[in-house]
């Protein structure tokens, strides 16, 4: 078989394993904006924001256009998006960890992502930088 045939058979086993994994394991957008609001609610942030941070309202705050809560709910809805999602994985199990990431080296491992400086930078609606 030559090389190229090869590596179109190998591709589309790869994406149509990546198609059938990743709606089936994954949670809806909407599901991870209710999981963040509740863990904002149950966690100690709203203290934190009011203690030690000095933001009187806490997760009410208002930052910009939007409340603390809502931001952190609208930011795990856009962290679903396909850029973004394919480096939330991590496996601590292989030699290298350039290959830790989703489906070996196809995207970066969640750790190595979270210290890269040169990842997407936050763009709020209203903020200009849209």
């Amino acid at each position: 078989m030559n090389v190229r045939r090869r590596a179109t058979m190998q591709f589309c086993l790869a994406g149509g394993l990546i198609a059938v994994t990743a709606t089936a394991a994954a949670y809806e957008t909407q599901t991870h904006n209710r999981i963040s609001a509740l863990a904002a609610e149950r966690s100690s942030l709203d203290v934190t924001l009011r203690e030690s941070l000095g933001l009187t309202r806490g997760l009410s705050e208002v930052v910009l256009r939007d409340s603390v809560e809502i931001w952190l709910r609208e930011g795990s809805v856009k962290e679903d998006r396909i850029a973004r999602y394919l480096n939330h994985f991590h496996n601590p199990t292989v030699e290298s960890w350039l290959g830790a990431g989703y489906f070996g080296n196809f995207a970066q491992s969640a750790i190595l992502w979270g210290q890269n400086p040169n990842q997407e930078a936050p763009r709020p609606k209203g903020s200009g930088a849209e």
